[in-house]
C-alpha cells in the first residue's frame, strides 16, 4: 500500500454547494425585519446593513450541499404529504425526522425569543425616544418570531407522526 503524506489528497473536491441562489423568502424577510428592527433602535442604517450582512454570511456558510437539499426536500414532501418517498429514499427521510426531533429546544425558540426580545426593545426605546417610528418594526417582529415558533412545530409534529406510523403503512401511503 502508498501512503501518501502530502496532505488531503485532491482527487476528491469537496461536494458542490447548491449554487449562489438566493435563501428561501421567509429567511430573506426575516433578516430584513431584524435588520429594520436593529436599525431603528440604534438609530444606524449602517447598524443595519451590518445585520443582514452578517445574516447572509451566517446563511451561505452552513449552505447544505446539493446531495443534502435534495434529501431534504423529499423528505420535507414526504413529511408535508406523509407519503412514502419510495424504499430508496426511506431511510434518508427516517434519518431527517430523528434529526428534527433530536434537535435541542433552543433551535426552536431561540430564534422566536430573539425576535420577541428585539421587538420588546424597539417598543422600549420608542417610549424612551419619543419617536413612533422606533416602534414601527414591532408588529413584523412579533409576526416573524410567532411564524418561526409554529413553522418550527410544525415540522416537529410531522417527524413525531412520520415516526410513530408503522413501517407498513408508510409503504402503503405511497
Amino acid at each position: 500500500m502508498i501512503v501518501d503524506h502530502r496532505g488531503p489528497s485532491r482527487r476528491h473536491p469537496p461536494a458542490p454547494r447548491v449554487g449562489v441562489g438566493l435563501p428561501s423568502a421567509a429567511l430573506v424577510l426575516t433578516l430584513l425585519v431584524t435588520a429594520w428592527g436593529v436599525g431603528t433602535l440604534l438609530a444606524s442604517w449602517t447598524a443595519a446593513a451590518l445585520c443582514a450582512g452578517v445574516g447572509l454570511a451566517m446563511w451561505w456558510r452552513w449552505l447544505p450541499t446539493a446531495a443534502e437539499v435534495a434529501d431534504q426536500r423529499r423528505a420535507a414532501d414526504a413529511l408535508r404529504h406523509r407519503r412514502d418517498p419510495g424504499p430508496s429514499h426511506r431511510d434518508a427521510v427516517d434519518r431527517v425526522a430523528r434529526d428534527l426531533l433530536a434537535r435541542p429546544a433552543s433551535d426552536l425558540w431561540g430564534p422566536a425569543a430573539v425576535l420577541a426580545g428585539l421587538a420588546v426593545a424597539c417598543g422600549v426605546a420608542a417610549v424612551l425616544r419619543a419617536d413612533v417610528l422606533v416602534a414601527a418594526p414591532v408588529l413584523p417582529l412579533l409576526v416573524a418570531a410567532a411564524s418561526v415558533v409554529v413553522a418550527g412545530h410544525r415540522e416537529l409534529l410531522r417527524a413525531s407522526r412520520w415516526l410513530d406510523a408503522p413501517q407498513a403503512v408508510r409503504e402503503e401511503q405511497a
